[in-house]
């Protein structure tokens, strides 16, 4: 087979000019978004986020039927969220919870990490700017830790942790992405020592397992060669860890941290009382209607129980939005899971990133809440949309930098435009 050339485009296409806006503004509105969640209330105000919220949503829904209207298995993880995204709206507009005025903001803050994802997605897939938007990331990161260090001192309450962190240490899978070593490991020293300070035990449950889960991709992509390079490179890894142990112990002690304390209280607080939301869970779904096991009972109806929210992805779709949104939901899970395999098979360059981004998705989904409502889960989507994007380029244009070529090429991907020609853009057509 004849490959075709990468594309090359000006930086002016449309759904690039909108991804570039959306991730400056999405990274601007950090303290506000933050603010918001602390206080634990939704801002009633009808203020420019929410309009530029309506706008991108629409946006990205336009450049889905431009794009991807032709559903096949590269854009069906896509299709998947947006089918989630449709239960979810039809769920919640039958639910009597809200009233009409209310309903459009509604949807759009259950839906908008999905059109984050369609848009970065898009934008990267069409002319490769995965590079710029990392650069973005990188340059605001150390505003965020300026900013997180500040509400510290405004809203820190020792007991319950400073949920903040999440925004930094959702955005350490595009960390990883920067070539730089220097960068890379002061970043992830910066959001080791946030993570430290934020007094949050999921947090650091996920910076400590995403370690070996991002030493076992390095090691999966390498060939033998390289591999034998790399044992130093581990051993080091190895020592850091050890190190790191110890200093957190330190430093825990000397700023007044309890961290040990902290861990052991696991058992004794049930989880902060997400342990006995669960089992409250399982008595509500046990009891409700037909319908409501199928429907759901719409957008945050968990917030209107005793029980208040679910702290878990799963069980809080399944309840607001039924089997049939919870089904494309984890459809969608199960997509990043193939794309996962998919990476690992063509030895993709940035596979240790993507599988920290999975190790990181996983603890949020347990023991938080991601998918309803538009805060660091974002972080995650705009990752997704350009790695996934950039991984697809890659097999399409055979690009021997970021990915290894088996004897043959996945065959199966290019008849899906030799069957649809109509469905590549038009630079892309011999």
């Amino acid at each position: 087979m004849e490959y075709i050339d990468q594309p090359k485009g000006s930086l002016l296409r449309v759904e690039v000019i909108i991804s570039f806006i959306l991730l400056v503004v999405t990274l601007f509105s950090f303290k506000n978004a933050t603010s918001e969640y602390l206080l634990d209330a939704e801002e009633e105000a009808l203020g420019p986020i929410k309009f530029f919220m309506l706008g991108i949503s629409i946006l990205a829904f336009l450049i889905l039927l431009l794009y991807g209207i032709r559903i096949n298995r590269d854009n069906l993880f896509i299709w998947y969220a947006v089918f989630y995204v449709f239960a979810a709206v039809f769920s919640t507009f039958f639910s009597g919870l809200y009233i009409m005025s209310a309903l459009p903001f509604k949807f759009i803050r259950l839906s908008y990490w999905v059109w984050v994802m369609v848009i970065s997605y898009y934008a990267v897939l069409h002319l490769n700017t995965f590079k710029h938007h990392v650069l973005v990331i990188v340059l605001f990161l150390p505003f965020w830790g300026v900013a997180f260090y500040r509400m510290i001192g405004i809203h820190a309450n020792l007991e319950m942790g400073m949920n903040a962190v999440f925004y930094i240490t959702f955005a350490m899978p595009a960390l990883l992405l920067v070539r730089s070593r220097l960068v890379k490991y002061c970043g992830l020293l910066f959001i080791f020592i946030a993570v430290l300070f934020s007094y949050k035990r999921s947090a650091v449950v996920s910076f400590v397992t995403a370690i070996p889960v991002y030493l076992y991709a390095v090691i999966a992509v390498s060939k033998s060669g390289r591999f034998k390079k790399m044992i130093p490179v581990l051993l080091g890894a190895t020592f850091l860890l050890i190190v790191l142990f110890f200093l957190f112990n330190y430093v825990s002690e000397a700023v007044g941290l309890d961290w040990g304390g902290r861990m052991e209280s696991m058992t004794t607080d049930r989880g902060s009382g997400r342990l006995d939301r669960y089992i409250g869970y399982l008595g509500l779904l046990r009891s409700q209607s037909l319908y409501a096991w199928i429907m759901g009972n719409g957008y945050a109806a968990t917030a209107y129980t005793p029980h208040g929210s679910a702290h878990n992805d799963f069980i809080e779709i399944l309840y607001d939005f039924g089997l049939v949104g919870a089904g494309f939901y984890l459809l969608f899970v199960v997509q990043l899971l193939k794309i996962f395999f998919q990476m690992k098979a063509y030895k993709y360059r940035h596979l240790d990133a993507y599988a920290v981004s999975l190790v990181i998705f996983f603890w949020g989904s347990m023991f938080s809440m991601l998918a309803i409502v538009p805060f660091w889960h974002l972080n995650l989507a705009f990752f997704w949309g350009w790695v996934v994007a950039d991984f697809h380029n890659a097999k399409r244009y055979a690009d021997d930098q970021k990915i290894a070529l088996p004897a043959e090429l996945d065959e199966d991907y290019y008849v899906t435009y030799e069957r649809y020609p109509e469905s590549m853009p038009e630079y892309r057509l011999s």
